[in-house]
């Protein structure tokens, strides 16, 4: 995201620009139109009013500046304008691990809310729900002892294959970083991580219709 210096009523202070445009969903570095504070209840808000350079549609943000910053840094309490639509994923998925489907949106509202390090958090807490839900599909009987297993365990021991079981061990690993204080993999980003996370889901997708089709198949 970019930072940028806003300035009202002589006040000043840098905010986070939301990235992602609530309207088309692309990512953008947005126009800034116009800012004003606003008071309610002794609290002093910030809204920016920017345009996305893509649609020419206008959203505002929502700032709480002087709470919450991180390095100085305002980051947008909400994004106001549009809809966030959610991420369709195979109906398998949801069938398997509706929790994963459930938490992966959630980290994508607070991805295009502007909240990157919440949003991280979120979709590595979704891929868990997925490789646990797969193994609880696949040993309903052992559902307890998989609910209490670490990740990397369910990892060894329910890949399908060593391409799989390397993919899934490090999109765990990426995840981690967005959930503990030191960053052991400094050029992956959010959107690296999605694209593992993702990868990891359409590989159980193709596992799982393959299985379906071969037991079709063998019942002819």
């Amino acid at each position: 995201m970019t930072k940028e210096l806003v300035i009202v009523n002589k006040a000043a202070f840098r905010v986070e620009k939301p990235n992602i445009c609530p309207y088309c969903e692309k990512g953008i570095d947005p126009k800034r139109i116009s800012e004003l504070l606003y008071s309610y209840q002794g609290s002093t808000y910030a809204y920016v009013v920017y345009q996305c350079p893509c649609c020419d549609e206008v959203f505002f943000a929502k700032y709480f500046p002087g709470y919450g910053e991180y390095d100085g840094v305002a980051y947008p309490l909400v994004v106001l304008g549009g809809q966030i639509p959610s991420i369709k994923f195979d109906d398998c998925l949801n069938e398997i691990s509706p929790e994963f489907v459930k938490i992966y949106n959630e980290a994508y509202i607070a991805e295009s809310l502007g909240c990157p390090s919440i949003a991280g958090i979120g979709y590595r807490m979704a891929f868990e729900y997925l490789i646990k839900d797969y193994g609880i599909a696949k040993c309903p009987e052992s559902a307890e002892k998989i609910k209490k297993m670490k990740l990397q365990e369910c990892i060894l021991e329910f890949s399908p294959d060593e391409d799989t079981k390397t993919l899934w061990r490090g999109t765990t690993w990426i995840g981690n970083d967005f959930a503990h204080y030191e960053t052991r993999f400094e050029d992956f980003d959010l959107q690296k991580l999605k694209e593992l996370i993702n990868l990891s889901a359409d590989s159980l997708v193709r596992e799982i219709k393959k299985k379906k089709y071969i037991e079709k198949f063998q019942n002819k």
